[in-house]
């Protein structure tokens, strides 16, 4: 019998199917086809449509994991023939179009004369495995204005190639190179008969090889894709139509980027000629890529060819101002200072290595079962997205009711796939329906993914949209996943989205968000649990054996839960804690609990039925703290603002949140926090108000109010300890605050940046119960305001102090709106918005009505140096003198030292050097007696600058040093930046050219990251002095 249509001519028994060999060895392990895909690192929809025969040529890649994962190898002898289509007939062909386009077959060139010939097969070879439509080929061989029968002649230019390509092809076949698909002819080759194929290919399992930490091997496989490379895509085509298509434009790009990622590895890895070799040829077709000269700079340099280096910057910064008009970047002018400090043998400090990988993702569900149709489709999406990126980043949307499950399923398939985003995960609870009413603003979810990012708060832009183009910019080149949970709408997501194609985002809403769909987005609805995947979620998680021993009493459980997964989980929750209760008494006091909810006329009487009758098996203190943690703003909470709320010692609610925990009403989302569903919220809210007094919880409320002002205040204090303190209220008028413990300045900031979130809700929230907490309010935003300019949180700043200014009001506080006011006056200065100098002379007439010294000084010290930085020097004194003469009437040696060196300072600038040195070192020693350690940093700083220009650079040197020190140890990075610059200015001075240099690239660097203006004065610098060198070089 011959061969029916697509067989080899084997028998049916012969040789079992592929699909037969994959189900037979995964039956006989025991495995399940989603545990054998989470193995092989396949969706499951692949091992599915494999064990089916539905793929008649499954992807090569995903057959050899599968085997790999089966134990059976990738050998002939288990491999049946389909996994290699028969080429039958097919003639050793090779076309290559990675340098100047050709055509070989048994390794014999075929000549291809027409032009027109050669730009059809550019087109079809650049695309390959892409249909390309008639319209499109007509495009490439005519341009604009096609012949009316292009049709025809596409259909004969076509048969022409065939004929080259193919001569021994059957006449009137389909099947071949050339192959005809509904949209359009595609070129069909293999990897190893088709240059791009093979370069992409090799370029993909590079950056697999990097992203896996496989350093060598991404070294290896870079160069071999490298070298398949003959010159530019095309390179003999006249063609501009070929030349300059997005496809052609897009392998250059890819060379491009394949080749910096060899010369990073390269050079990490001391191979430092391989890098010359590779790039000088690549380096003269593209003279204006900076980082290509910038890694080329390092390796020739590193190979003892330092002038060759300095030649190459010289001549691309010429070449860029000449033909662009700019300066060269970052990435360039780095590897030029690394160059000249001879550090060219180990990698930048600032490269992919070093940079932030944030892990942001949630605590997954260890007993997640079911949703297999969802996790593939989300699978199907990040397979696609790696084996044919898309131009944009990819988005999903998993839209569903409250309680089904969207955030458990997005997390679950987050961290299982956690491994294929080598950069990191961001994760954001946007609290789009969280009780407060409260949504997250873009703004802060950015500001949230910036500093997770690593960016320096120096360098964030003020604006939303300016922060939206600093975010995607620094994801355009990672590979990171993106989960906005919770989202009300597309507002709310839209600047969250990234333009990487590299980039994946999932997005879970109540709403469906029709315009992200629209867009592109993949929509993915989660429904009910079938009843299937509902028992088994039950049987995981408390036993299979358990479950089938009652049968009628789990399906009576699934349908009073609704088939809802958070009213199972509350459910199996509570089963398990009680293995000897039959599932038929639960049952019973679930149909109990339902009836009793029947009056409450509530939406969703499943889940409100497992709520009460888990909260109903509480201990009557678990449950009391359960109510009201309904009073608490969200998203999270630690244990002591929990002890703070229901005025329990630390270890007392340290144990009744674990019994919380158990009963699967809240989370433990990561170590120390726990997190509450939108749901369990509002219901225990619901029942703190119908069991607890009005009293009872506004005490609650004033408790966890106290708990966070207090912590604040000492955390306030310890970042800076200089700062005059407020009163706060008597604290035995709330009896039972546990405060956090914080020892150092460190653990404060790390407080302050933990709790950011829930101190900003407090501030802003609407006032529960009628309370009036305009005083927390006040005093809390004041407590702020030192985290907030050293994290350049000064939108939130702003924020805060309007809130707290109308609670001043309210109070009618002289003295609350007095601190309120002088801190908006310091916001706006930051901001450099109008209406700082009023702010803070509305501020001085407060103080001067309180007769209250120490603020009208800080006032006058405030117009001073806002004063300075607008250049008006005598004015500026004028009100630093105010401040000093206050000062020393009240007695404060660290105020009157801080003004001092200000003072001084004004006199330095405008070159009164002996009376600034008087001054200055006056406020070195009374800060000294004081200890307040940054201002006296600051106050070295001006003596080694006032010392400097009276000749006297030992002591300069000195100063700086000590300066620097502080600043390296309490973060003050721009502080560090402006000493550097400084320092190098008197190491010049003394000829010491070298340690100059070292210095004013250290302060370059500094300055760039955080986006300082003194940058330009270090690369000045620089520039100044290599040219003073050269110019010596020739003379000598």
């Amino acid at each position: 019998m011959g061969a029916g249509p697509g067989r080899t001519g084997r028998t049916p028994s012969a040789e079992p199917s592929l699909g037969d060999l994959v189900r037979t060895h995964r039956q006989n392990a025991g495995l399940a086809q989603e545990t054998l895909a989470l193995r092989a690192g396949v969706s499951i929809r692949t091992v599915s449509n494999i064990e089916r025969g539905s793929v008649a040529r499954p992807r090569a890649e995903s057959v050899r994991r599968l085997l790999t994962a089966l134990g059976l190898g990738a050998d002939d002898s288990v491999r049946p023939a389909e996994i290699e289509p028969v080429q039958a007939g097919r003639p050793a062909l090779a076309v290559r179009v990675l340098g100047p386009l050709s055509v070989e077959r048994h390794g014999r060139a075929i000549p291809l004369h027409s032009a027109r010939l050669r730009s059809l097969l550019g087109r079809l070879a650049v695309q390959h495995g892409q249909p390309v439509g008639r319209e499109e080929i007509a495009e490439a061989l005519w341009g604009s204005r096609p012949p009316r029968t292009y049709p025809a002649l596409v259909n004969s230019y076509v048969a022409r190639l065939r004929d080259v390509l193919e001569p021994d092809r059957a006449a009137r076949s389909q099947l071949g190179v050339v192959v005809l698909t509904t949209g359009g002819y595609r070129l069909d080759l293999r990897e190893d008969q088709l240059d791009v194929a093979r370069f992409e290919r090799l370029a993909d399992r590079g950056r697999h090889a990097r992203g896996a930490g496989d350093l060598g091997a991404a070294q290896e496989l870079f160069e071999q894709a490298l070298a398949i490379w003959r010159g530019p895509v095309l390179a003999d085509l006249r063609n501009p139509l070929s030349t300059q298509h997005p496809s052609a434009v897009a392998l250059g790009q890819l060379r491009l980027d394949t080749a910096v990622a060899y010369a990073d590895a390269s050079l990490t890895l001391g191979r430092h000629e391989a890098v010359v070799r590779t790039l000088r040829a690549l380096a003269d077709e593209e003279p204006l890529h900076e980082g290509l000269a910038a890694r080329l700079m390092l390796a020739l340099a590193a190979t003892g060819r330092q002038a060759e280096a300095l030649d190459l910057f010289f001549a691309l910064r010429t070449r860029l101002g000449n033909e662009l008009g700019i300066e060269p970047g970052t990435e360039l002018t780095d590897a030029h200072l690394r160059v000249l400090r001879q550090q060219t043998m180990t990698p930048r400090a600032d490269d992919e290595p070093a940079r932030a990988v944030p892990r942001q993702l949630p605590a997954g569900t260890v007993a997640f079962h079911g949703r297999a149709e969802h996790l593939s489709r989300l699978d199907d999406l990040l397979d696609g997205l790696e084996a044919d990126p898309r131009p944009d980043a990819a988005v999903a949307v998993v839209a569903g009711t409250a309680g089904v499950g969207k955030t458990t399923l997005a997390v679950h398939w987050a961290r299982r796939q956690a491994h294929r985003f080598p950069h990191g995960q961001l994760y954001v609870n946007l609290q789009g329906y969280d009780r407060s009413g409260v949504p997250v603003q873009p703004a802060e979810a950015i500001r949230h993914f910036l500093d997770a990012l690593g960016v320096p708060p120096e360098r964030i832009p003020e604006r939303l949209p300016a922060q939206a183009a600093l975010y995607r910019s620094i994801l355009a080149d990672r590979r990171m996943l993106v989960l906005l949970d919770n989202a009300r709408d597309v507002t709310q997501v839209r600047e969250l989205l990234p333009g990487s194609a590299d980039c994946l985002t999932i997005v879970t809403s109540r709403d469906r968000l029709a315009c992200l769909v629209a867009d592109g987005a993949l929509p993915i609805s989660v429904d009910l649990l079938p009843v299937g995947e509902a028992v088994e979620l039950l049987a995981r998680r408390i036993g299979g054996q358990r479950v089938g021993a009652e049968p009628d009493a789990v399906e009576e459980i699934v349908r009073r839960c609704s088939r809802l997964p958070l009213a199972l989980a509350i459910v199996a929750a509570r089963a398990a804690t009680h293995p000897g209760f039959a599932l038929a008494e639960l049952s019973d006091e679930l149909t109990e609990a339902s009836a009793a909810l029947d009056v409450l006329n509530t939406g969703d009487l499943g889940v409100r039925a497992a709520f009460s009758w888990s909260y109903r098996a509480l201990t009557p203190a678990a449950a009391r703290l359960f109510r009201l943690l309904g009073l608490h703003p969200g998203p999270d909470i630690a244990m002591p603002a929990a002890a703070s709320l229901a005025a329990v010692t630390a270890a007392g609610a340290r144990q009744l949140l674990a019994e919380l925990t158990r009963a699967n009403l809240i989370t433990e989302h990561s170590l120390g926090r726990f997190a509450c569903h939108d749901l369990l919220r509002a219901y225990a809210g619901e029942r703190g108000r119908r069991e607890d007094s009005d009293e009872e919880r506004s005490a609650a409320v004033r408790r966890l109010d106290d708990h966070y002002l207090r912590t604040a205040h000492a955390a306030a204090r310890l970042l800076n300890p200089a700062r005059p303190a407020i009163r706060l209220p008597a604290r035995q008028a709330y009896d039972g605050v546990t405060l956090a413990e914080l020892a150092d300045h460190g653990q404060a900031l790390r407080w302050f940046t933990t709790e950011h979130q829930v101190l900003m809700t407090i501030t802003k929230q609407p006032a529960d119960l009628e309370l009036r907490r305009d005083r927390h309010v006040w005093q809390l935003a004041w407590c702020l305001v030192d985290f907030f300019d050293r994290q350049g949180h000064w939108r939130d700043w702003i924020t805060t102090h309007t809130a707290a200014l109308a609670a001043a009001r309210s109070l009618a506080s002289d003295a609350a709106q007095a601190h309120i006011h002088r801190g908006l006056g310091l916001a706006h200065a930051r901001l450099r918005w109008d209406g700082a100098e009023e702010h803070l002379h509305r501020a001085l007439e407060l103080f001067e009505a309180l007769d209250d010294g120490g603020g009208r000084a800080a006032v006058h010290h405030d117009l001073a140096r806002i004063l300075e930085h607008a250049g008006h020097h005598t004015d500026a004194v004028e009100q630093a003198w105010k401040a000093l003469r206050i000062y020393q009437s009240l007695g404060d040696l660290g105020g009157q030292g801080k003004v001092l060196n200000g003072i001084g300072w004004h006199y330095a600038l405008v070159g009164e050097h002996h009376t600034a040195l008087r001054h200055c070192e006056r406020a070195r020693d009374l800060l000294e007696q004081a200890g307040s350690r940054i201002v006296l940093a600051a106050t070295w700083d001006s003596l080694g600058y006032i010392s400097h220009h009276l000749g006297d650079y030992h002591n300069a040197v000195n100063y700086y040093a000590q300066a620097l020190d502080t600043f390296a140890e309490f973060g003050e990075r721009a502080l560090q930046g402006e000493v550097l610059l400084h320092l190098g200015d008197t190491q010049a001075a003394v000829g010491d050219i070298d340690a100059a240099l070292e210095a004013w690239g250290g302060a370059q660097s500094i300055l760039e990251k955080l986006g300082v203006p003194d940058a330009d004065q270090a690369r000045a610098r620089i520039d100044a002095s290599l040219a003073d060198r050269v110019s010596s070089g020739s003379r000598s």
